[in-house]
């Protein structure tokens, strides 16, 4: 979001009838926006080295896009996205730092995207800790995961064995 220009709070003073009792004060924000800070640059550093069809996913991704509005939510928002889209294709140690380099005078927000996949993982030992309940057999969850030593690593496939998991019945919440 635009850092405003100019703010003002005001606060109007209150009448109480005791010492120790409080009382109710209105609060007015006056904020006068400027000129808003404009993305002049994007780079995604590392994309080269990933799949077409993943940097074509990861292009299309992108909440923050030259001549957009700097907003910091929506560039946390797309980190997030750039990382999910590795997860899910087996990068579990993938990564994506970021450097915004904002020009407060010029109004101009230079991006730049470090995009580190990392090696595809594979499922190792599949293990369960029960906390607190033990009339389901691990072996029960286990099979109820789907999940397999060996399998290549995929987000979604986690969430899917969570609910999978938790559908057993007898558990307050799963966690993988």
């Amino acid at each position: 979001a635009e850092e405003a220009d100019s703010e003002e709070v005001e606060t109007a003073p209150c009448e109480r009838l005791d010492d120790d009792e409080g009382c109710a004060v209105n609060v007015r924000f006056v904020i006068e926006e400027g000129e808003p800070t404009l993305v002049t640059s994007l780079e995604l550093v590392g994309i080269d080295d990933v799949p077409d069809d993943m940097a074509r996913e990861m292009r299309d991704q992108l909440k923050l896009n030259i001549g957009d509005r700097w907003d910091e939510h929506s560039y946390d928002q797309t980190k997030e996205l750039l990382k999910a889209i590795m997860f899910r294709a087996g990068h579990a140690r993938a990564t994506v730092e970021g450097r915004v380099h904002i020009d407060r005078s010029a109004r101009q927000a230079r991006i730049v995207l470090q995009i580190t996949t990392g090696p595809v993982c594979t499922y190792g030992e599949i293990l369960v800790e029960v906390e607190g309940a033990d009339n389901i057999p691990t072996d029960v969850i286990i099979a109820a995961s789907t999940l397999e030593p060996g399998m290549r690593f995929d987000s979604e496939q986690i969430r899917e064995a969570q609910r999978r998991v938790y559908g057993l019945g007898g558990f307050s919440g799963v966690v993988a």
